[in-house]
């Protein structure tokens, strides 16, 4: 049961994380230079294909992409969410009951 409650944990707090992220995202959205940034771009593109992988229990797009640092409030907000949606593969994949991976 500890194991699961802690991986249950895990899962909210990334989850909360993506929220902080999204809602951080929102408030820079509506820069309309931002969104002529071809990165800003790129890092919508491998968001959504961070969750496509989590929702439709592929393999690829679980490790973060390594970046170099955002140029700009958008691009890190869309790199954590990245990092964050990579992390939350982990503890939603592992085999019920076992223990959570990196904590």
């Amino acid at each position: 049961m500890l194991g699961r409650k802690a991986r249950a944990r895990r899962v909210l707090d990334l989850l909360d994380e993506c929220a902080r992220e999204i809602r951080g995202l929102v408030a820079v959205a509506a820069d309309p230079e931002a969104s002529h940034d071809a990165r800003l771009a790129t890092a919508c593109w491998r968001v959504q294909a961070a969750v496509e992988a989590l929702t439709d229990g592929g393999t690829e797009h679980l490790a973060p992409a390594e970046h170099p640092p955002a140029a700009g409030p958008a691009l890190a907000h869309l790199h954590g969410l990245e990092r964050a949606l990579a992390e939350l593969a982990h503890p939603l994949r592992a085999p019920s009951g076992s223990p959570l991976v990196g904590a």
